[in-house]
């Protein structure tokens, strides 16, 4: 299979624990898959960060204005759907909290903060349920969720 891994969000000075997190599932990757490819969409802000990778990952330089978050979610919802196509891939997995409505694959996406549900008793009710509903209320099938767990 060929499995697009979406990182056009991601700046690895910024991303702290994000980016230890998508190095950590390279890794993993590289210990127990040896059938499928990767190619990881990235950036020119991440582009370097990826330069020692498994080898069945390539990297996919990903032009798209990405100066500000709706340019990047504009170029996610838009160019990225065709990047899907254009490479053949078979699943899009994204690790920005977003990923393209239009892509005519299966998708997966990871949430990497959870505190809100883990901790309910910080967060306001309102806060939580905007959150919720912002998140996973567009789903639809074909669609999965992953969590980032960290110990």
């Amino acid at each position: 299979m060929r499995i697009g891994i979406d990182l056009i969000w991601l700046v690895p000075r910024l991303g702290g624990g994000m980016y230890s997190h998508v190095r950590g599932l390279l890794r993993g990757l590289e210990a127990i898959d040896r059938d499928n490819q990767y190619l990881l969409f990235t950036t020119y802000a991440n582009y370097d960060a990826f330069e020692v990778l498994p080898n069945q990952c390539e990297r996919v330089l990903f032009r798209a204005a990405h100066h500000t978050v709706a340019s990047r979610l504009l170029s996610e919802q838009i160019r990225l759907p065709w990047q899907v196509n254009r490479y053949r891939l078979d699943v899009l997995h994204s690790q920005g909290f977003t990923m393209p409505l239009l892509a005519k694959v299966p998708r997966v996406f990871t949430v990497h903060d959870l505190k809100v549900y883990a901790l309910p008793a910080i967060f306001l009710q309102t806060r939580r349920e905007a959150r919720a509903t912002r998140e996973c209320g567009w789903l639809k099938p074909g669609m999965a969720i992953s969590t980032a767990c960290w110990s």
